[in-house]
């Protein structure tokens, strides 16, 4: 495994691979990093259940795969794997070199920069947003011009709704463009792509499609909902699987994530496909070759049987997806995050046993009093979730609302001393 995710299926892969009686070495440049975002305050658990720790430089592909023939020679790998985007083109470098199952390295390079996957389907002529890409602030009113007002501007390589911001003039678009190219460098200390991706705004409800590439053929596991808030109307607050659509609508965006997906040359691995449903058909918003983060995993396995985790890592080995069991099993799943209204120090909580007794509610988890909150600008925010079932039909998503609705943060100021539980803010779902 190289490097991970720090949250949901960064925390869910490592446990999913060993439930399945395999073992993985974790490769990575700083397993501290991990640990400061432990679930329960020891190590985390991509660290914790790793039969090894390799700590090498995970920056530098020429150096990684000089590291692995070594690797290699000693160990009996049967696959490569990450759940963080920034490593998947690395990953399938090193799948390359050693004949593992992937999908080819350009392909993954492509598909985790925003603006190669734009031009990728734009060659194939699949209908998309116009674009631009800006390399400074003084070509906002040259990007305004490609894609029209509103528009969308985004980093080329970051996920988790950073730094994803709607803008309405010229003048806000600027300071967005501005906002991601003072990032020059990830969360971990990567260097990030160059420049901003502009975009012409899609109008829509959005969607995902949870999927699973082998040998080229495309399977689909279903569709999410996606519900959106925070500061900025990008934060992921929530999701329902299945989304409650009609059969006609679902059929349109499932057929258009195949052949998107189809037409960017992935044939290995599982995918997340972001979409929205406009006026004029599906549209892709981005394509992730990687599963939904979030607990969507979660929710398509309590739904159907089927976890796209496992598929991953099956896709990885070289094996066949399993089938769905028959089962008795809940008609939808959903989970809604505790979003924050202002910044501080989280004191505690009001309304936890009121929101863990809600119907339908199998689990509420919240961050531990003295958790630092963020902003509820990108999806680094959450303070908690609540993930719930409806055994009879599609109100899951409103019961784990209803469930979320009960909870209050207490959130004091960071120069507060008094180390009380002064209640600060209300957190409840956006609106």
């Amino acid at each position: 495994m190289i490097e991970s995710w720090r949250f949901a299926s960064g925390i869910l892969l490592p446990r999913k691979i060993r439930e399945l009686g395999h073992r993985f070495i974790l490769a990575t440049d700083d397993p501290d990093f991990y640990n400061r975002y432990s679930p329960d305050g020891g190590l985390h658990p991509v660290v914790a259940l790793a039969d090894r720790v390799l700590r090498c430089d995970t920056r530098d592909e020429a150096s990684f795969l000089s590291l692995c023939e070594g690797l290699f020679r000693d160990e009996a790998i049967s696959g490569v794997i990450s759940s963080c985007d920034g490593y998947l083109p690395l990953v399938a470098a090193v799948a390359e070199r050693f004949r593992l199952p992937s999908s080819p390295a350009e392909v993954l390079a492509s598909m985790t920069d925003k603006h190669l996957m734009r031009q990728a389907l734009r060659r194939k002529g699949l209908p998309g947003p116009s674009f631009f890409l800006a390399l400074s602030e003084e070509e906002a009113e040259a990007a305004a011009g490609a894609t029209g007002l509103p528009a969308i501007v985004k980093p080329l390589d970051m996920s988790g709704s950073t730094l994803v911001r709607k803008v309405h003039s010229v003048d806000q678009m600027r300071r967005a463009i501005g906002a991601v190219l003072s990032h020059p460098a990830n969360p971990r200390g990567r260097k990030r792509a160059s420049g901003a991706l502009v975009e012409s705004y899609l109008s829509g409800e959005e969607f995902s499609v949870e999927c699973c590439a082998r040998r080229g053929e495309i399977f689909l596991s279903g569709i999410t909902d996606k519900r959106l808030g925070g500061e900025g109307g990008f934060v992921e607050r929530g999701h329902m699987f299945p989304a409650d659509l009609p059969a006609e609508s679902a059929r349109a965006i499932g057929a258009h994530a195949a052949e998107a997906l189809s037409a960017m040359g992935y044939v290995e691995g599982t995918a997340h496909v972001e979409i929205r449903m406009t006026s004029s058909g599906p549209r892709i918003i981005e394509m992730n070759p990687r599963i939904g983060g979030n607990y969507i995993s979660e929710l398509v396995e309590r739904v159907t049987g089927l976890n796209p985790l496992t598929q991953m890592v099956e896709v990885a080995l070289g094996e066949e997806p399993r089938e769905a069991v028959e089962a008795e099993r809940p008609k939808s799943a959903a989970v809604a995050f505790l979003l924050p209204s202002s910044e501080g120090i989280l004191a505690g909580f009001r309304g936890e046993a009121e929101a863990k007794a809600s119907p339908g509610v199998v689990r509420c988890s919240l961050s531990a009093p003295g958790t630092e909150v963020l902003r509820p600008d990108d999806n680094d925010c959450y303070l908690g979730h609540v993930l719930a079932e409806d055994r009879e039909g599609l109100g899951a998503g409103r019961m784990a609302e209803e469930a979320l609705s009960r909870l209050t943060a207490l959130i004091r100021p960071r120069s507060c001393g008094c180390g009380g539980a002064s209640e600060r803010s209300s957190c409840s779902p956006s609106p």
